[in-house]
């Protein structure tokens, strides 16, 4: 698990043998927690390239990609829910 900036305050990357295993995690578990008032998820069907990604030069901004995003309780997100 990581504590994130930006639209999502947590990112969880889990691995699974099937989307079935993914789709029962995401309803018995993260459902189910009171403070999860919502969740969006991305699934990884391949990787390529190399595993490590090269360093980027000091004046370059950096972005990062979600795998899975959690929202957790405790105030309005961006569109006000």
């Amino acid at each position: 698990m990581f504590v994130v900036a930006g639209d999502n305050d947590f990112l969880v990357h889990v691995a699974v043998p099937s989307i079935e295993r993914l789709h029962a995690f995401l309803m018995d578990r993260l459902s189910q927690r009171r403070e999860i008032v919502g969740f969006q998820t991305v699934v990884i069907f391949q990787r390529t390239g190399a595993p490590i990604v090269a360093q980027l030069p000091p004046t370059t901004a950096a972005t990062a990609s979600t795998v899975t995003g959690m929202r957790a309780s405790g105030g309005p997100d961006r569109r006000g829910r």
